[in-house]
């Protein structure tokens, strides 16, 4: 028995076939990790799909008033134009919900330098339900009233 045992064991030909066993069965392993690996990401990926099917979101657009904030006492600003285009995205579900008077946009008087013809648009507030808020333009030509 020890002889055959070493008879096979000293075969050139039995150590080239374990050696190529034994990359076959290596390979198998990572073959078959990637596919249960593959098989999670999947998974992963439908689930994401599927949150997102949920919420269908749309494009919107308001005109809203400009206003200024810090002004002192008996001065007005008039800004051309008067009104700026707010473009967001919002949940179709809750279109309806979105009002003009849900968003601030402001010209902040106490950062306008002295001889400033331009000003920064900023938006004061937004609602919760709207992504992605852009104003159109960003920035407005203004006169200030003194009364």
């Amino acid at each position: 028995m020890k002889r055959f045992y070493r008879n096979i064991v000293t075969n050139k030909d039995f150590k080239e076939l374990s050696i190529f066993l034994f990359f076959v069965i290596v390979a198998f392993g990572f073959w078959y990790m990637q596919k249960v690996s593959d098989k999670d990401d999947n998974a992963a990926e439908q689930k994401s799909i599927v949150n997102e099917e949920d919420v269908v979101m749309s494009d919107m657009s308001l005109d809203v008033p400009i206003h200024g904030i810090n002004m002192p006492a008996k001065t007005q600003l008039k800004t051309f134009p008067s009104k700026t285009r707010v473009s967001f995205l919002v949940d179709l579900k809750k279109i309806h919900d979105v009002k003009v008077t849900d968003f601030d946009v402001v010209v902040d008087y106490s950062t306008l330098p002295n001889d400033a013809t331009q000003a920064e648009l900023r938006l004061g507030k937004s609602p919760s339900i709207v992504r992605h808020v852009e104003l159109m333009p960003t920035s407005v030509e203004f006169l200030i009233e003194k009364r």
